[in-house]
């Protein structure tokens, strides 16, 4: 690896929040550029608090930039295709969050554009990597026969009763299913496999809550956002999954794994164990500090390690932890069928 790695962010909301931070604290990275939107002022605060001197470039004229090692996309949905055509054409190193386009047709595309490029392209998915889901992973076998999975998703991040969220536009963030679902969809790839199948599908979602810009959001309704689904996972794992958006509660994340031998329980902010047949309770926490975020401290693991290892390409895409477009094209369409399967 390079001696120091030329990065570029473009969005200034999550990147604000998330990804200059755990960049920042990288010894060998250097964040050459920032690009944000239309409020400049926020812009250059942002830059000037991470002393980013180039925080003016347009985003056609970053990716120009022959000196640059790799690029973050975090911008509103939307824009993500018609820059991810465009960072493609360049030979960096591309991580974007999710989704990599709005559409079947639009992601085929990208993939097409894909095709035979040396250089590592992720979709950001942080979760596999917080500590406490790795020390899950490696329980499972002791669990025996894994029948039931519950996973309980709730958060405030992306309601709010005072103001319009581009995340739950429907033609900007295409609400709480397409922001949620492929982080859920990749935690489940993680602890069960690459080849994970979904059969006996069934789902709901509230449809009221697809905001446009420029309506007030004045009632709790307005403000919730829901999705959920049951399915047999691997043909015999009743796994049921909801993912409720509120603007009430900081988030908070549960899971259970049930088996013949053992039980697996998690609560963000609280505690991981499992529970073995003879009664027997081992703790799973690490020692981390439970009043951080578990998206925060995912995302220093997923940026370190990605980074790390910037140039094995086949190396991140053979960690199950990682997600390939190819492999994000797969949860995009069940994420698809979820919805068209609303009952």
């Amino acid at each position: 690896m390079k001696k120091q790695l030329n990065c570029a962010v473009i969005g200034t909301r999550f990147a604000a929040r998330t990804i200059l931070p755990a960049i920042t604290g990288l010894h060998n990275v250097n964040i050459k550029y920032l690009c944000g939107g239309e409020d400049k002022q926020k812009t250059r605060e942002i830059a000037e608090a991470y002393n980013i001197k180039n925080y003016e470039f347009t985003f056609d004229e970053i990716i120009n930039d022959m000196d640059l090692d790799a690029i973050f996309i975090a911008t509103p949905h939307h824009l993500h295709y018609k820059m991810l055509k465009k960072a493609l054409t360049t030979n960096f190193a591309i991580f974007i969050e999710k989704p990599i386009a709005n559409s079947v047709e639009e992601i085929d595309e990208i993939l097409k554009l894909s095709y035979g490029k040396e250089q590592v392209m992720l979709v950001t998915h942080q979760l596999p990597y917080y500590p406490v889901f790795s020390k899950i992973k490696e329980k499972l076998n002791l669990l025996g026969e894994i029948y039931y999975v519950n996973i309980q998703f709730q958060t405030n991040r992306l309601t709010n009763l005072k103001q319009w969220n581009w995340s739950l536009d429907s033609k900007h963030g295409g609400g709480m299913l397409l922001a949620m679902g492929s982080h859920i969809l990749s935690l489940l790839r993680y602890f069960f496999g690459d080849s994970t199948t979904y059969s006996n599908l069934q789902s709901y979602q509230d449809n009221n809550v697809l905001a446009e810009k420029g309506e007030e959001i004045n009632k709790i309704s307005d403000a919730e956002s829901l999705f959920e689904f049951q399915c047999l996972l691997n043909k015999n794992i009743r796994t049921n999954v909801l993912c409720i958006g509120t603007g009430h509660r900081e988030d908070f994340l549960s899971l259970q794994i049930l088996g013949t031998d053992g039980e697996i329980y998690y609560k963000s902010n609280g505690v991981a164990q499992i529970i073995y047949k003879d009664s027997k309770v081992e703790s799973l926490d690490y020692d981390l500090d439970k009043e951080r975020s578990i998206w925060k401290v995912g995302y220093e693991y997923y940026i370190n390690e990605v980074l790390k290892n910037i140039e094995m390409k086949e190396k991140l895409y053979e960690d199950v932890r990682n997600t390939p477009f190819e492999v994000y094209k797969k949860q995009f369409l069940f994420l698809e069928k979820i919805k068209n399967n609303i009952h």
